[in-house]
Order: C-alpha cells, then sequence, then structure tokens
C-alpha cells in the first residue's frame, strides 16, 4: 500500500508533467483550436461547406480526387468555381481550401506559395493557394479525422506538396515577425470582422511582383482567420462573386500607417483579395482593436523564446527533450518508492522475527 506522502510524491509529478506539456504547447504551430466554420468574401461572408454531404447536398462536385497524382485530398468546386475550393479528407471531413485562379500572372510562375494543379478529372490546368487544417501526410487516409473536428494547424503549401509554411496559432512578435518576417499590419473590427492583419515581407519601397499573397488575421491573439491579396503588376481581373475587389487606395488602410508599398496606391487596377474566415465566435463579436505598438527588435529578447518554429529539428527537439527529462524523474520517483517499500518490508520481517526469537526463548 502506498503511503501518503508517496502518493503526493506520485501525483506532483504527473502535475509536471501536465504542466510541461501545455507549455510546450502554448506557442504552437499544431494544437485545439476555435476553427469551426468556413465563410469567404468580405462583406458578403458566402459559406463553404465543411463536409463532403454539404457538399454533394448543396451541389459542390469533384475535380480532384486523393486518386491522382499529387493530391492535397478530395477537392470540390461549385459552378467550376476555382475560387475557393474546400478540401475535404478520405472520411468527408474538411481538411483545407484552394483559393484558385486560372492563372496569377506570368511574373508568379514558378513561385511559392503558387502551387499548380494539372491532375484535374476535367484535364485543365490552373493555379492556387492552397491552406491545409490538418497532417498533409494523412489527408488522404481514411480514419485520419481522429478527435479533430475542423483543423489543428493552418500551413500553406510552399509552392509544392513537400514544403509547408507553418503559422503560428497565438499572436507573438517572436513568432512571427522574428521567426517568419510577418509584419503587423492594420487592425478592422466592428463591421469588418477581421482583427489584426499581418503581411509577409513588407517593406514600403516593396516590388509589387515581388509582394507575398497571403496575409493571416488574429483576433484577441488568436489566428482566426486568413486570406490572398493578389498585388502583382500582370494579375488578371478575376470574375467571381467571391473574389473581392479594392482599389490601391483603400488596400494601404490594412497596413500600419506609412508602412503599406507605395505600389500599391500607384497601380490603377483594382486588386483580387478575398478572407477566409474560420470561427464563429469572433463573427458574431470581434474584440475591439487594441492601441498601435510600435515594436522594434531592440525591445523585445526573441533568442530565448519558446517556439514551435518552421524548423522542424528544432521543434523536434524542443518536444522531446522536456518529454526525456519527465520520464526520467517519473522513473526515479518509481525506483525511490520501491526501494522505499523493500527497505520498510524487510525491516518489518526483522521486526517480527525478532518477536518471534523472543517468543521461543521464554
Amino acid at each position: 500500500i502506498k503511503s501518503k506522502s508517496q502518493t503526493n510524491l506520485m501525483a506532483s509529478f504527473k502535475s509536471l508533467s501536465i504542466s510541461l506539456l501545455f507549455a510546450i504547447g502554448s506557442a504552437q504551430i499544431i494544437g485545439d483550436t476555435p476553427w469551426d466554420t468556413l465563410i469567404t468574401t468580405f462583406p458578403k461572408f458566402l459559406p463553404v461547406p465543411l463536409n463532403t454531404s454539404q457538399a454533394i447536398a448543396g451541389g459542390w462536385e469533384l475535380v480532384i480526387g486523393c486518386d491522382s497524382d499529387d493530391a492535397p485530398g478530395n477537392v470540390y468546386w461549385y459552378d467550376k468555381d476555382l475560387t475557393s475550393m474546400p478540401i475535404f479528407n478520405a472520411d468527408g471531413n474538411i481538411a483545407g481550401i484552394i483559393i484558385g485562379i486560372e492563372d496569377p500572372g506570368e511574373s508568379q510562375h514558378g513561385r511559392a506559395p503558387w502551387v499548380k494543379y494539372e491532375n484535374t478529372y476535367d484535364n485543365f490546368t490552373f493555379y492556387g493557394i492552397e491552406g491545409i487544417f490538418r497532417d498533409p501526410d494523412t489527408i488522404c487516409t481514411v480514419g485520419s479525422t481522429g478527435d479533430v473536428e475542423f483543423g489543428d494547424r493552418l500551413w500553406f503549401a510552399n509552392g509544392s506538396h513537400t514544403a509547408y509554411n507553418k503559422i503560428p496559432l497565438n499572436q507573438s512578435y517572436c513568432a512571427l515577425t522574428y521567426k517568419q518576417g510577418w509584419d503587423q499590419g492594420g487592425c478592422k473590427d466592428g463591421y469588418f470582422k477581421m482583427g489584426v492583419h499581418y503581411w509577409r515581407y513588407n517593406a514600403v519601397n516593396l516590388d509589387c511582383d515581388n509582394s507575398y499573397p497571403i496575409f493571416i488575421l488574429y483576433d484577441d491573439n488568436r489566428l482566426h482567420a486568413w486570406g490572398v491579396a493578389m498585388g502583382n503588376t500582370d494579375r488578371p481581373y478575376a470574375n467571381s462573386s467571391r473574389w473581392e475587389h479594392p482599389p490601391g487606395s483603400l488596400l494601404t488602410n490594412f497596413f500600419l500607417p506609412g508602412e503599406a508599398p507605395t505600389c500599391l496606391a500607384e497601380q490603377s487596377n483594382l486588386y483580387n483579395s478575398i478572407h477566409i474566415y474560420m470561427t464563429s465566435s469572433v463573427l458574431n463579436h470581434t474584440t475591439p482593436c487594441p492601441e498601435i505598438e510600435n515594436i522594434t527588435t531592440t525591445t523585445i529578447d526573441c533568442t530565448g523564446e519558446l517556439y514551435n518554429g518552421t524548423d522542424d529539428k528544432v521543434q523536434e527537439w524542443i518536444i522531446i527533450v522536456p518529454i526525456v527529462i519527465v520520464v526520467v524523474l517519473v522513473l526515479a520517483a518509481i525506483v525511490y518508492w520501491k526501494k522505499c517499500r523493500v527497505s520498510k518490508e524487510s525491516k518489518h520481517q526483522q521486526a517480527l522475527l525478532m518477536e518471534d526469537g523472543q517468543y521461543h526463548s521464554l
């Protein structure tokens, strides 16, 4: 029978294990998310089906299947519209979405994060920005849904299905700007339902043909939405009701004051952009925008922050080392407990033998 102190010791180690694992996951690229919906296009807020049953019932059709070479999953479209193409896993549940276009412009050919899709059932080629919500290696595996109802990550295919840009689930300067080159942009609450924008590789003197087409959105420090904004000068006009078409003067409002690339306002053609909302609670109530904070690299030291970034090897060691430490401590506690138990039993037996010897001497 375990003593009260031994029981408390084991409980303490169990609590320590849980606490360490929670700390590991607190700044993560994989984990629990509040995502429960898929809505595109401000201000129309157009729904996208979350499973194949909804898709088929709504008239969506399969255009790329898991049986196709290099398929990201089972991809559906509605009325041959490439703009918002949900990706479902082998179980029929949402696993991602492709924001597609027939041709984004020659300047974007062969440039990440654009993916070129060729193995479609209708034998045509198109390009897309691919956002993945589940493990891409198991999307086409039956039973891979597990207990993840919507998704546990936002990974963007980085020009192919061999590399991914893995987005932090929590808003953090060190995780976003220092590690991945995302710069904080404008915040839009209320009617916009967007929160804080982040733009990658941004600069005032940026060449718009080199602009990164993805932006991400945080509300109350949690990743809740993202979008695509095509800034390249050779972009076509995307003729779909799901695309947004802001002028350059309006698009600059989604950056911090004075930080929008000047090439945006200089272009006269309307832009192609789209927002993808994934959290119904934020759509119902967006957190009021905070005061703008001027963050500089001299005020924050990011070298010691625990962060599961894009370096998979570093991420693996960050996860493995604390777990090994916890396991060693637990094993040491078990050995100590067994040693104490054996010692106590030995003393008890010696006492019995002494009592027995005294009894016989009488």
